[in-house]
């Protein structure tokens, strides 16, 4: 899913391309969101079908933004519903710690780097 995607709703894409992470800016896709109760803020989206939840993680600093339409995009993560098993749970929990650490690293050689 990305801005080559054909133009379809945003919980479409989800189910057809079934992503693990969604780096988004959510200001962009905020008729889609889903929010817990009355007065709460934390919201997150649903694929089509409604078989995985995307929740959010974290937020992701753009360095030397000069393209970008806001300088911070939410990662979400995919999060399969009770229905599909604790299997399948695990592996998308085990994939999310790599994942973690390889964003670690990508971050220790950005500090590590001197800019000019």
């Amino acid at each position: 899913m990305g801005l080559v995607s054909p133009p379809k709703p945003l919980p479409e894409n989800l189910t057809l391309y079934k992503l693990r992470l969604l780096i988004i800016f959510p200001n962009w896709f905020r008729r889609y969101a889903t929010y817990g109760s009355p007065g709460n803020e934390t919201f997150c989206y649903y694929d089509a079908d409604s078989r995985h939840k995307y929740p959010p993680l974290f937020l992701v600093q753009l360095a030397h933004n000069t393209v970008s339409a806001r300088d911070k995009m939410c990662v979400f993560s995919s999060s399969p519903l009770p229905s599909q098993g604790r299997r399948e749970s695990r592996e998308r929990l085990n994939s999310l710690s790599e994942f973690a650490n390889d964003v670690a690293t990508v971050a220790k050689l950005q500090t590590s780097r001197q800019l000019p």
